[in-house]
Protein backbone atom coordinates (compact mmCIF):
# COMPACT_ATOMS: atom_id res chain seq x y z
CA UNK A 1 0.00 0.00 0.00
CA UNK A 2 1.43 3.60 -1.19
CA UNK A 3 1.68 6.13 1.92
CA UNK A 4 -1.03 8.95 1.94
CA UNK A 5 0.12 12.04 0.12
CA UNK A 6 2.27 14.33 2.03
CA UNK A 7 -0.10 17.39 4.30
CA UNK A 8 1.13 20.19 5.22
CA UNK A 9 1.65 20.71 9.00
CA UNK A 10 0.40 23.10 10.61
CA UNK A 11 3.22 25.30 11.36
CA UNK A 12 4.09 25.07 7.39
CA UNK A 13 -0.04 26.57 6.52
CA UNK A 14 0.47 29.91 5.17
CA UNK A 15 -1.56 31.11 8.24
CA UNK A 16 0.29 34.54 9.75
CA UNK A 17 2.96 33.52 12.25
CA UNK A 18 1.17 35.62 15.06
CA UNK A 19 -2.71 33.65 14.97
CA UNK A 20 -3.33 36.80 17.69
CA UNK A 21 -2.93 39.36 14.62
CA UNK A 22 -4.65 37.42 12.52
CA UNK A 23 -7.88 37.03 14.56
CA UNK A 24 -7.46 40.81 15.23
CA UNK A 25 -7.57 41.51 11.78
CA UNK A 26 -10.55 39.38 11.07
CA UNK A 27 -12.39 41.08 14.19
CA UNK A 28 -11.64 43.95 13.11
CA UNK A 29 -12.54 43.74 9.67
CA UNK A 30 -15.96 42.63 10.49
CA UNK A 31 -16.76 44.47 12.90
CA UNK A 32 -16.72 47.55 10.27
CA UNK A 33 -18.56 45.38 7.42
CA UNK A 34 -21.14 45.00 10.14
CA UNK A 35 -20.91 47.93 12.38
CA UNK A 36 -25.02 49.25 12.68
CA UNK A 37 -23.98 52.50 14.67
CA UNK A 38 -24.70 50.74 18.30
CA UNK A 39 -23.33 47.32 17.80
CA UNK A 40 -22.63 44.22 15.34
CA UNK A 41 -25.93 42.97 13.41
CA UNK A 42 -25.66 40.59 11.18
CA UNK A 43 -28.56 38.26 10.75
CA UNK A 44 -28.81 34.67 10.05
CA UNK A 45 -28.61 33.10 6.68
CA UNK A 46 -28.45 37.20 5.85
CA UNK A 47 -26.28 38.53 3.12
CA UNK A 48 -23.88 39.90 5.99
CA UNK A 49 -23.49 36.80 7.46
CA UNK A 50 -22.79 35.40 4.03
CA UNK A 51 -19.94 37.87 3.35
CA UNK A 52 -18.47 36.95 6.72
CA UNK A 53 -18.01 33.26 5.70
CA UNK A 54 -16.92 34.24 2.30
CA UNK A 55 -14.03 35.83 4.26
CA UNK A 56 -13.50 33.05 6.42
CA UNK A 57 -13.52 30.88 3.26
CA UNK A 58 -10.69 33.18 1.53
CA UNK A 59 -8.80 32.98 4.91
CA UNK A 60 -8.98 29.37 4.83
CA UNK A 61 -8.15 28.70 1.04
CA UNK A 62 -4.70 31.01 1.61
CA UNK A 63 -4.20 28.54 4.22
CA UNK A 64 -4.13 25.59 2.16
CA UNK A 65 -7.68 24.18 4.17
CA UNK A 66 -10.16 22.87 2.07
CA UNK A 67 -13.60 24.15 2.04
CA UNK A 68 -16.85 23.13 1.23
CA UNK A 69 -20.73 24.86 1.28
CA UNK A 70 -24.01 22.27 2.07
CA UNK A 71 -27.19 22.78 0.90
CA UNK A 72 -28.39 24.60 4.63
CA UNK A 73 -25.48 27.24 3.70
CA UNK A 74 -23.08 26.08 5.81
CA UNK A 75 -19.41 26.67 5.38
CA UNK A 76 -17.34 23.63 6.25
CA UNK A 77 -13.14 24.17 6.71
CA UNK A 78 -11.03 20.92 6.86
CA UNK A 79 -7.54 20.22 6.82
CA UNK A 80 -7.25 17.02 5.84
CA UNK A 81 -5.18 14.60 8.18
CA UNK A 82 -2.23 12.22 7.24
CA UNK A 83 -4.51 8.99 8.50
CA UNK A 84 -7.70 8.45 6.95
CA UNK A 85 -8.76 5.79 9.08
CA UNK A 86 -8.18 8.04 12.47
CA UNK A 87 -11.63 9.42 13.50
CA UNK A 88 -12.03 13.34 12.50
CA UNK A 89 -11.87 15.76 15.09
CA UNK A 90 -14.69 18.75 14.27
CA UNK A 91 -15.66 22.11 16.09
CA UNK A 92 -18.45 24.65 14.86
CA UNK A 93 -19.35 28.37 15.61
CA UNK A 94 -21.64 30.94 14.10
CA UNK A 95 -21.09 34.32 12.75
CA UNK A 96 -24.37 35.59 13.03
CA UNK A 97 -25.59 38.14 15.59
CA UNK A 98 -28.41 39.38 17.47
CA UNK A 99 -29.42 42.91 17.03
CA UNK A 100 -26.94 45.92 17.53
CA UNK A 101 -24.70 42.89 19.57
CA UNK A 102 -21.96 44.01 21.72
CA UNK A 103 -18.72 44.72 21.07
CA UNK A 104 -15.81 43.12 22.18
CA UNK A 105 -12.71 45.10 23.31
CA UNK A 106 -10.79 42.39 24.42
CA UNK A 107 -7.95 41.27 22.14
CA UNK A 108 -7.14 37.80 21.67
CA UNK A 109 -5.11 35.49 23.61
Amino acid sequence: MDPPPAVAEPSQLAIAPDLADLARGLFDALRDAHHDGVGITRPSYGAGETAAMRRIEQIAKEAGLTCAWDAAGNLRVSLPGTEPSLPAAACGSHLDSVPQAAISTAPPA
